[in-house]
């Protein structure tokens, strides 16, 4: 998986009157690292769903300047963690997911800051669950999702689907959570309330 400087550019200004943006320090040391890093996979978790293709659906909710949300289903998603090897950095890895759009091409969706391991892995376990449990998925994040699509050389697999190319669009992941309320935070987790306003899983009802 190779992260490049246009895909930061994605993720579009802060709007403090929207929702909490992560620390300065947090995005500058992302926007750094995305210049140097040469990744290296430690896994890719898949969720394999046997889903009718007339269920399976992706769908624009809202964007709002920076703001972007969106639902789909759960076939129509892969999770991953992969290790961060620059040489300032030991033993930290990105959480990331991909997305088949309505035009099959992949929106990539990243959380912005390092984690480690076993943080990177209980991401993959709640989301996993999240998308295992619910039937509609609803994604909260920062970027755009109608900038115009770039096709890219880098693809991902979809069981049930087939293998896509990214489109060049790129959110910083913040909420995601499925319409029986099961929700999971970039940055608080489960904690109440889950997902935090502007975000709201109305859209799903």
């Amino acid at each position: 998986m190779i992260l490049k400087n246009k895909d930061l550019e994605k993720f579009g200004d802060p709007d403090p009157a929207i929702f909490c943006w992560p620390s300065v320090r947090s995005i500058t040391f992302f926007q750094k690292r995305l210049r140097t890093m040469r990744e290296t996979a430690l896994f890719l978790f898949s969720v394999v769903f046997f889903c009718s293709c007339a269920s399976s659906s992706y769908q624009i909710i809202r964007q709002k300047r920076t703001l972007a949300e969106f639902r789909t289903t759960p076939d129509r998603v892969v999770t991953e963690c992969f290790l961060e090897s620059g040489s300032d950095v030991k033993g930290r890895y990105w959480f990331g997911m991909h997305f088949l759009d309505d035009e099959n091409t992949v929106l990539r969706v990243m959380q912005t800051n390092l984690l480690l391991k076993e943080e990177c892995e209980e991401r993959l376990k709640a989301v996993g669950k999240i998308l295992k449990t619910g039937k509609l998925i609803y994604v909260g994040g920062s970027g755009s999702l109608i900038d115009p699509r770039e096709k890219d050389n880098e693809v991902r697999f979809f069981p049930g689907h087939g293998t896509f190319s990214l489109n060049g669009r790129v959110l910083q992941f913040l909420v995601i959570a499925n319409e029986k309320g099961l929700c999971y935070d970039a940055y608080r987790g489960n904690t109440p309330p889950c997902p935090e306003a502007p975000f709201s899983i109305e859209h799903l009802k």
